[in-house]
C-alpha cells in the first residue's frame, strides 16, 4: 500500500483562452478546477493501476476545504488532512488553445506554526505502519516544514519501509541527508542543491554519484523529455522516453514517480520498474489532465521505452 505525502498543495484551476497577451481584459473559453499536489497526483495515478493508494496532505482555509470536496467528488480520494490556520494556496494557469501557450500564477505558499508542524509529525507518525512505500513529494511551504520530509524518511527507514523523495530546495537537500531508498530530482533542482551549472553527461553522473554518496539505492535524475540517468546499486541506465505528442508535461515527474512506486510494491525488477515510470511519464505528457493516464495507454508505450546499462 501506498501513502504520498503533500506538504504544500493548492487549487489548480485553468483558464482556456482564445489568444494569451498581457494589457487587456480576455474573456475565457472555458476553465477546470481540480485537486493540485505532487501527492495527490502519484496516488491518482497508482490508484488508476489498481493500488491501494493515500493521500495525506495539509489543508487551510475555503482552498483547503475545496481540495477536499474536488478530491473526493473528482478522484474519489478521501484526503488524510492536518488542517491549518493558513489558507492553501491557489495556483491559476492560463491556457492559450490550440497552441498550449501557458503561463502560470502562483499565490504565496502558507505558514505552518510550530504547533500545526507538530500535529502533522505526529498524524504522519499515527498511520506510517500501514502502509509498504511512502512518496515524500513537492515542495515544503516554509522554513518551518523545511525538515518535515527528513524528519518522515527517518521514521518511515526505522519500520522498514521505502521511501521516495521528490522534493526541491532546501526540503530536497536536507530529505537526501535522511538517506531515502529513491531520489528523483531533475536537472535544475539537482544545479540548485549542488550550487553549481551541470552541463554534459559526465558532470550528470558525477551529480548521481553525489546523490549515491548520502546512501541512496535508487538516484533517478530526470531531463524533461530528453529522460533520465538512473543509478540502481551498482547498475546505471540512460534511459530515454517514447516520443509522443506534448500536449501537457505538467505533472509528468509525478507520473514517473507513480509508476516507479507500482513497480516497487509489486515487486517488479529494476528494469520492469524503470520501464512503467518512464512510459508513465510520457503518457502523462500526451494529455491535457495530470496524472490520469490510461494504464492500457502506458502498457503500449513500455515497448517504446529505450535504454542502455551503462559499465558503473
Amino acid at each position: 500500500m501506498i501513502l504520498a505525502v503533500t506538504l504544500n498543495p493548492c487549487v489548480d484551476r485553468t483558464i482556456f483562452v482564445e489568444k494569451l497577451e498581457l494589457g487587456r481584459i480576455i474573456q475565457g473559453a472555458r476553465a477546470h478546477s481540480v485537486a493540485g499536489g505532487k501527492g495527490l497526483n502519484v496516488v491518482r495515478l497508482a490508484r488508476r493501476f489498481g493500488e491501494r493508494a493515500d493521500s495525506f496532505t495539509v489543508l487551510g482555509g475555503h482552498p483547503g476545504r475545496m481540495i477536499d470536496e474536488l478530491s473526493q467528488t473528482q478522484d474519489g480520494i478521501e484526503l488524510i488532512a492536518v488542517w491549518t490556520e493558513a489558507p492553501t494556496r491557489d495556483i491559476v494557469t492560463i491556457t492559450e488553445e490550440g497552441t498550449w501557450r501557458q503561463a502560470a500564477f502562483k499565490e504565496p505558499s502558507p505558514g505552518i506554526t510550530p504547533g500545526e508542524k507538530r500535529e502533522i509529525l505526529a498524524t504522519f507518525d499515527s498511520i506510517v505502519e500501514r502502509y509498504d512505500l511512502i512518496v515524500l513529494t513537492g515542495s515544503s511551504p516554509c522554513a518551518e516544514t523545511d525538515d518535515v520530509y527528513a524528519r518522515m524518511i527517518a521514521t518511515a527507514k526505522d519500520l522498514g519501509k521505502i521511501t521516495i523523495l521528490d522534493s526541491s530546495g532546501v526540503s530536497l537537500a536536507q530529505g537526501i541527508e535522511a538517506a531515502p531508498f529513491m531520489v528523483k530530482p531533475n536537472l535544475a533542482e539537482t544545479s540548485a542543491t549542488l550550487g553549481r551549472d551541470i552541463a554534459g553527461e559526465d558532470e550528470i553522473w558525477e551529480a548521481v554519484g553525489f546523490y549515491r554518496g548520502k546512501g541512496i539505492r535508487t538516484v533517478v535524475l530526470t531531463d524533461g523529455d530528453k529522460g533520465a540517468y538512473i543509478q540502481h546499486n551498482d547498475r546505471r541506465w540512460r534511459v530515454i522516453p517514447p516520443t509522443v505528442k506534448t500536449i501537457n508535461p505538467v505533472a509528468s515527474g509525478d507520473a514517473l514517480v507513480a509508476g516507479m512506486a507500482v513497480g516497487l510494491v509489486r515487486g517488479a525488477s529494476i528494469e520492469q520498474t524503470i520501464k512503467l515510470g518512464i512510459a508513465c511519464g510520457a503518457a502523462n505528457a500526451a494529455m491535457w489532465a495530470p496524472a490520469m493516464c490510461s494504464p492500457d495507454v502506458v502498457a503500449r508505450l513500455i515497448p517504446q521505452v529505450r535504454y542502455e546499462e551503462l559499465a558503473s
